[in-house]
């Protein structure tokens, strides 16, 4: 995986115009932007839960939100195509998405870094409201 960040879209929905946040969605869409002016490798691990996992620790940045996946198969893609998996292990429902990322070199805000080494994406049913 490259710079930039990571767009994926549940089928018969379309995907995220670039919004520029850390972390975005739309129905049934999720953007993840982490950054970087530099061309490069990017590590990126995906981590699906049937329930909430305690915080990540040593990580530069982090973010969390609510996700509603309409159809219960929302699946990362890399820049190149290839699918990284499916993360909402309880099927159709409210998940949380947690997104870290480190790695990040010679600027202190994400959005001017010229690399970003690792981001890991953390998946897990939310609880009911």
């Amino acid at each position: 995986m490259r710079k930039g960040g990571i767009q994926t879209w549940e089928e018969g929905y379309n995907g995220l115009d670039y919004t520029g946040k850390f972390l975005a969605k739309g129905k049934g869409t999720v953007h993840l932007t982490w950054g970087g002016d530099e061309e490069g490798p990017v590590c990126v691990t995906g981590e699906a839960y049937g329930g909430r996992p305690p915080e990540a620790k040593g990580w530069q940045r982090s973010g969390e939100m609510r996700f509603h996946s309409p159809t219960g198969v929302l699946r990362f893609f890399g820049d190149g195509g290839d699918l990284l998996g499916d993360v909402t292990a309880a099927g159709e429902g409210s998940y949380r998405i947690r997104a870290y990322v480190r790695g990040v070199e010679r600027a202190p805000d994400l959005a001017k870094a010229e690399a970003v080494g690792e981001v890991l994406i953390v998946v897990f049913p939310a609880s009911p409201r």
